[in-house]
């Protein structure tokens, strides 16, 4: 099963690291319970694959890991994981 979110701070995303994916209040009460780090997630407008490698549920927000060391989590610019971008997240 699959689920959207959707991020609403633009965020770095820079090759090998992780890029934070910052929720709305509301979004993150009803999705958090389902997540858990290992999860896989996708940026939609770039295809890029990741997996939740931390989860703070006090931020509102996860961490997310691109699948590849060499790949960045970014949308469609370079670099910066962007606000209002769609994330899928395979629960």
């Amino acid at each position: 099963m699959a689920t959207n979110c959707t991020n609403i701070a633009p965020a770095p995303a820079l090759r090998g690291a992780s890029v934070w994916v910052t929720l709305s209040g509301d979004e993150a009460a009803s999705i958090f319970p389902l997540l858990e780090a290992g999860q896989p997630c996708e940026i939609v407008s770039s295809s890029k694959i990741g997996y939740i490698d931390f989860v703070d549920t006090y931020g509102h927000r996860f961490r997310m890991k691109p699948a590849q060391p060499d790949k960045a989590c970014d949308s469609d610019t370079p670099g910066i994981l962007k606000e209002d971008e769609l994330i899928t997240i395979t629960t």
